[in-house]
């Protein structure tokens, strides 16, 4: 991935989160510098939310290939909506097509029901099941905000 720049903090597909610049004009490997001195445990970094859980219902991906890895959340993943709060998660969702219905957990359960979910850098931390409002198991990713300035 040498000599790939970035738009926006993200990796080689070149997300462009709109409602927040996070940084400018920085290569892949930079990126992964500035991530890694921040949490040593980042492994990668990957554009959208709404890709990785495509890929992951699509069987493309592995739900376990996830944790560890920083996902750039983007424009389209202000599709998703905080949808409800289980404990200390929120649950996002986002009706993809009439077909897929994407969903993702947060640890942070500050959110609102009905808000958008915000462009920026996550954490993905792990897999957890949860129960849908019907009692039907689902596993889904779990992410946490990351900073990439200011004190860790």
């Amino acid at each position: 991935m040498t000599g790939l720049r970035f738009i926006v903090f993200a990796p080689a597909m070149q997300c462009i989160p709109i409602a927040v610049s996070l940084l400018l004009a920085f290569r892949f490997e930079e990126v992964m510098q500035i991530a890694k001195a921040r949490d040593r445990k980042i492994i990668d970094a990957e554009c959208s939310f709404a890709e990785a859980i495509v890929a992951i219902q699509n069987e493309y991906a592995g739900i376990e290939r996830y944790p560890g890895r920083l996902l750039i959340a983007d424009a389209e993943d202000e599709n998703f909506v905080a949808t409800r709060r289980v404990g200390e998660y929120t649950i996002f969702s986002y009706r993809y097509s009439p077909r897929q219905l994407l969903q993702f957990a947060l640890k942070d359960s500050s959110w609102a029901e009905g808000v958008a979910f915000q462009a920026g850098a996550y954490k993905i931390i792990g897999v957890k099941q949860f129960k849908t409002p019907t009692g039907f198991p689902v596993r889904l990713l779990v992410a946490q905000g990351f900073q990439c300035y200011g004190p860790p």
